[in-house]
């Protein structure tokens, strides 16, 4: 019977022996019999088939070595605050001895960490100190006056096919007007520019669609500023008459622009700390008569 059975046990071991391609395993074969029965015992020492720095996993079938890896985020402050907000989570990372890797679960965010801080109010600095005599402007916030083509509103008052002389014509009409001589505010600009293109229009519409009118060449924009001279005259009387009913050519003028320069120096130096009036024909000119 044992002449039987030896060969097959035989056999069995070599099966469970490592073969020269993974000698590192380590395995110890322990064979006892008698007559009747064979008992064989395998044991195999550490680490085994894994290699130093890894270690048998078997959720993940094999020798890994486990790390950790981080991921973080940012975040700015709410408006109004300044700062950086930041947050952070984790996960296990398995290398795998056959040179796979694998990722564990994300952890959960963390709580936003860093401060936001609200700035101090900013106090504006003093109003500066003047003295009678200083001159300034009157500012476009208090009232949009166009006294040349730098200042806003100047190409696209009016129809904006007018040519830049007829602007200034405008401009140096207004301001050798009456006493004050100011500059046109923006809303009367372009209100008496439109009245001078429709007027110069009308002029022109016949002789432009007349044989020969536009065989000249010209394209309808210039034909009608040819015609701005000619309707010149009829705009300076409609002004005139404008200005009679509410006094600008005489003190009601003068008034009202020492009004604007009055509400300027408020705003640049603080209300009843100055007063202040228009310097005939500037345009837009003011000075400090008396400081408070």
């Amino acid at each position: 019977m044992n002449n039987i059975l030896l060969p097959a046990v035989i056999s069995a071991l070599l099966a469970l022996s490592p073969s020269p391609a993974h000698a590192q395993s380590a395995a110890q074969f322990e064979f006892i019999s008698n007559d009747f029965r064979a008992d064989l015992t395998v044991s195999q020492s550490p680490p085994g088939a894994c290699r130093s720095g890894f270690s048998f996993d078997a959720r993940w079938g094999g020798c890994v070595r486990q790390s950790s890896e981080s991921g973080a985020e940012s975040r700015s402050c709410p408006a109004g605050q300044t700062g950086t907000q930041r947050r952070t989570r984790s996960r296990t990372v398995y290398t795998h001895q056959n040179g796979g890797v694998q990722q564990g679960s994300w952890s959960s965010w963390s709580s936003w960490t860093g401060t936001c801080t609200t700035p101090a109010p900013v106090t504006p600095p003093a109003p500066p100190t003047p003295t009678p005599g200083t001159q300034f402007p009157i500012p476009q916030s208090i009232s949009a006056m166009i006294c040349s083509s730098g200042d806003p509103g100047y190409s696209s008052g009016g129809n904006s096919l007018i040519q830049s002389a007829y602007r200034n014509q405008l401009i140096s009409y207004y301001r050798s007007f009456g006493i004050a001589g100011r500059c046109p505010e923006s809303s009367g600009y372009s209100y008496w520019l439109s009245d001078w293109w429709s007027r110069a229009s009308n002029a022109a519409n016949g002789p432009f669609h007349d044989a020969g009118g536009s065989a000249a060449g010209l394209q309808w924009s210039t034909f009608v500023n040819g015609h701005m001279p000619d309707a010149w005259d009829d705009i300076k009387r409609a002004i005139d008459a404008s200005a009679a009913r509410n006094d600008e050519a005489g003190q009601g003028g003068v008034s009202a622009a020492n009004g604007l320069c009055q509400r300027a120096a408020n705003a640049a130096y603080g209300a009843g700390k100055t007063t202040a009036t228009y310097i005939l024909k500037s345009g837009n000119q003011c000075r400090v008569t008396a400081v408070h």
